[in-house]
């Protein structure tokens, strides 16, 4: 299912993060992958366009077995980060979320609406804490 989120006023929006957008994952990695190197561990994982494709159809396959979601933050048509559910067990009410932005998004808010938005609906709907 395809959306679009608006995370405010200066236009950022949360999609979801799927296999065909490989291409968009690398080259935010590669304008970010130092400053989200020193956070998280995606840039080892996303080192080429296969590599993107296979990690996004990993959160693919996990969103169809409702263990797991990906969602990129764009700002002005540029993806720029992401929010995540790594893990998701719905039987025990449980995630563990993560998010990530490169150097050009951090101080203008979209991780935060972004963060909340998600962990919000998913808190809401899916009760999970």
């Amino acid at each position: 299912m395809m959306y679009v989120i608006s995370l405010g006023e200066d236009g950022a929006e949360l999609r979801p993060l799927e296999p065909w957008r490989a291409e968009e994952l690398l080259a935010h990695m590669e304008r970010g992958r130092d400053f989200i190197g020193q956070y998280i561990a995606l840039p080892d994982f996303v080192t080429d366009v296969e590599s993107s494709r296979s990690y996004l159809q990993s959160y693919a396959d996990k969103a169809a077995a409702d263990t797991g979601r990906i969602y990129g933050i764009w700002a002005d048509g540029t993806l720029v980060g992401g929010v995540l559910f790594r893990t998701m067990d719905v039987g025990l009410g449980v995630a563990e979320a993560g998010c990530w932005l490169e150097p050009s998004a951090v101080g203008k808010g979209p991780q935060a609406h972004s963060s909340k938005g998600t962990q919000s609906h998913h808190t809401r709907t899916r009760r999970l804490l």
